[in-house]
């Protein structure tokens, strides 16, 4: 198979940045500061808050139990046949509606103004469609796990001219600023990656209006472990697993390619005694850099815990960046931290359509056949994530 061509740019003003004058490599401590300081060379693509001022990092060994954001704006949550609370389909037509408005109010405007596109391709844009099924096994609206009365949801598919072999997954994690945002919106990309030959699964998380940080990457973590639970069922490969995810859902998938083996990201969900290790991250013009003060409280108020839910920052204290690649947004920060960080896997690809593409016709297409080629030539190379002391490697 043909190789991707990755485009790196590494500006020689970014090649010596978190190195300390004499030479030495800085402490992480002394590289947050600098990164801090640096936020004009990452070119708005990343936002640390400088903490250090404000003495130890006070979430070194555990995280508060999450809030909401405002108990004015709730997720609407209806009991299924099983008396299970999951999220009302009236909150899956609220958000249908607004990815409508944003296709015709901000989407199609971009791609004018930055696409030489002819109105006869422009007329073909639109939220993407439903494939055909025909050749998938489905299976959605899966409880993957209990929290309580609580239990958000998952849709997965698979091929069905693959019996018995072991699929490669990955986790599509939906954008909408930590507060909105549907998992249904990834069913189009994942059903068809799992039509070229993978396991597609769109995940549902808690949103900040019912949950803030770090919610969300412990429910993403308990649908890797979920995975691995049931890798023999549905002919998974636990060794391969990878989070996808754009806008927020980049953040969200960022943080849980970061944190392999960190407890205080695995959260009180089910299947604990299987790993939600990953295999690598895909940014899909992702937030990898920064997130939204209102999922955190924001860097003034807790610049701690603010710069906990940014992966960058976890790339920063371990000096080590995992297979990460960035599609479209993220090329300077991708040359910063292959020039920064010792342990660096990060690449970038351009991808021409605008914020958002994985959602919407036919840039989806576009974005499928890119990662399937990415990929299927990491397969060789990704190798399992070692899983940390005291964790099962099932």
């Amino acid at each position: 198979m043909k190789p991707i061509t990755l485009i790196l740019a590494l500006p020689l003003a970014l090649v010596a940045v978190l190195h300390a004058g004499d030479g030495r490599a800085l402490a992480p401590a002394e590289k947050l500061s600098r990164a801090v300081d640096d936020q004009q060379l990452i070119q708005g693509h990343g936002r640390l808050a400088n903490a250090t001022h404000k003495g130890p990092n006070p979430y070194r060994n555990w995280f508060p139990r999450p809030e909401r954001f405002n108990e004015k704006y709730k997720i609407a949550l209806v009991r299924n046949k099983d008396g299970i609370l999951i999220k009302a389909e009236s909150e899956y037509d609220l958000i249908n509606r607004e990815i409508a408005a944003f296709l015709t109010n901000n989407w199609i405007p971009a791609i004018r103004k930055t696409m030489d596109l002819g109105e006869a391709e422009i007329s073909k844009v639109q939220i993407a469609v439903r494939p055909s099924d025909e050749r998938l096994n489905v299976h959605e609206n899966i409880v993957y796990n209990k929290l309580g009365e609580r239990a958000p949801l998952l849709d997965h598919y698979t091929p069905k001219d693959k019996p018995g072999q072991r699929l490669p997954v990955a986790i599509f994690v939906h954008g909408g600023g930590w507060l909105s945002g549907n998992h249904r919106s990834n069913r189009p990309v994942a059903m068809s990656l799992a039509g070229k030959g993978f396991g597609g699964i769109a995940v549902e998380y808690r949103l900040g209006r019912e949950a803030c940080f770090p919610a969300a990457v412990w429910d993403v973590k308990a649908a890797v472990r979920w995975v691995r639970m049931s890798a023999e069922k549905y002919n998974l490969n636990p060794s391969f697993i990878v989070v996808a995810g754009g806008s927020a859902g980049g953040n969200i998938a960022g943080l849980v390619g970061v944190t392999n083996g960190d407890p205080r990201f695995e959260g009180d969900g089910e299947h604990r005694d299987f790993s939600s290790d990953v295999n690598g991250i895909l940014s899909l013009d992702g937030a990898i850099g920064e997130c939204s003060g209102d999922w955190t409280g924001g860097p003034e108020k807790n610049p701690w815990l603010y710069n906990e839910a940014i992966p960058l920052f976890h790339m920063i204290q371990k000096n080590r960046c995992p297979a990460l690649l960035f599609v479209k947004g993220g090329r300077p920060l991708s040359a910063w931290i292959d020039a920064n960080i010792a342990e660096s896997h990060a690449q970038h690809v351009h991808f021409r359509w605008p914020h958002a593409f994985e959602v919407f016709d036919p840039s989806k297409d576009e974005l499928v056949a890119l990662l399937d080629e990415y990929l299927n030539a990491q397969l060789g190379e990704l190798k399992r994530p070692t899983p940390q002391e005291g964790k099962l490697s099932r």
